[in-house]
């Protein structure tokens, strides 16, 4: 069984600025000897860093809420142990801004800017504009989903022992429609985990808005379209098979170059089952992807938004950049 993102994702502090954290083999992808954390991961890492210093040594500051966040990955990181270190760049009554850097192996592997404040005690406008997600998102019932009897979606889920090459996605349950959406630049679905206990919280956002594979992948012949990993979850459903571990059929890695989310709506403390995530692709030019998204919760509420860019990478040059950036290197801070 996968492990629970509260035993993943849980940083330890070791200074009043430094907090020591373990990047999880099931939270990473790629072969064994090659494999490097997922740039997922590593936000909500950093997140979860942030909170913790938040709730202690800003305490006094009372501002326990991200409100947006900016993450540039610079190198890959390698699974094992790594070292997150905080400056409070400015603390003010409003809203403050801390600056995060990733180290491992004696290099800045990503760097961030976040934004805190306290969502109970902020005073502001706020206009009821008539915003939904256009075109809306198709219902669902999550009983008739976990059964395989939702008319519109299926359950498309990897098992945990697949490959390590997927192992990432073996954390999810993914929710696809069943006939993909008409527009080839958008990919959108209801993302769950895998673990029974894991829930959906804010910090865990940076995984669920990087998780996502790109549009690009609607305008081949391509199982990790969005009718492939329809058609895959369906056969998995009718015959009841786990499912094959499939290869990569085209020598590309997307690969993400920087993030930004800013949080509308702050998810329970307890969590969420169910998110519907929805990004979509202007162009792909040159190689590089953009992305935008928007998060949903299952009750219709925009939880947050966010905006990439994405790289696509031969697997050869990728394979010699994560040999000399990850491999050998091992799990020293």
């Amino acid at each position: 069984m996968a492990v629970p993102y509260s035993t993943a994702f849980a940083p330890t502090q070791r200074s009043s600025h430094e907090y020591v954290i373990k990047i999880h083999a099931d939270y990473s992808y790629g072969l064994d000897v090659l494999a490097a954390a997922h740039g997922a991961s590593m936000i909500s890492l950093l997140w979860e860093s942030v909170a913790l210093h938040c709730r202690t040594t800003l305490a006094k500051h009372q501002q326990p809420d991200t409100l947006s966040c900016y993450v540039q990955f610079l190198r890959p990181a390698a699974v094992g142990q790594a070292l997150i270190s905080l400056q409070d760049v400015q603390l003010s009554k409003t809203t403050s801004t801390l600056h995060a850097t990733l180290h491992q192996s004696n290099k800045d592997r990503v760097v961030a800017y976040f934004t805190i404040f306290n969502r109970l005690t902020t005073k502001g406008m706020s206009l009821p504009t008539p915003y939904t997600p256009s075109p809306p998102i198709p219902p669902i019932s999550f009983p008739l989903l976990r059964a395989g009897h939702d008319p519109l979606w299926t359950n498309f889920h990897r098992p945990y022992d697949i490959s390590p090459n997927t192992r990432f996605l073996s954390n999810f349950h993914i929710a696809v429609e069943r006939t993909a959406h008409a527009d080839k630049r958008t990919m959108q679905s209801y993302l769950g985990w895998a673990h029974p206990h894991s829930r959906w919280t804010t910090a865990s956002l940076g995984v669920a808005c990087d998780l996502f594979l790109p549009a690009s992948e609607n305008f081949f012949d391509s199982y990790r379209s969005a009718q492939g990993m329809a058609d895959e979850a369906v056969s998995v459903e009718t015959s009841g098979h786990k499912g094959t571990s499939v290869p990569w059929t085209r020598p590309y890695w997307y690969l993400t170059l920087n993030v930004s989310i800013e949080v509308k709506r702050a998810l329970p403390e307890e969590g969420v089952e169910w998110l519907f995530i929805r990004m979509r692709t202007k162009e792909v030019v040159e190689g590089k992807i953009d992305v935008s998204g928007e998060v949903w919760d299952a009750e219709g509420r925009l939880v947050a938004v966010t905006q990439q860019l994405w790289v696509v990478v031969e697997v050869p040059n990728g394979v010699v950049g994560m040999q000399r950036g990850v491999v050998g290197r091992g799990s020293k801070i």
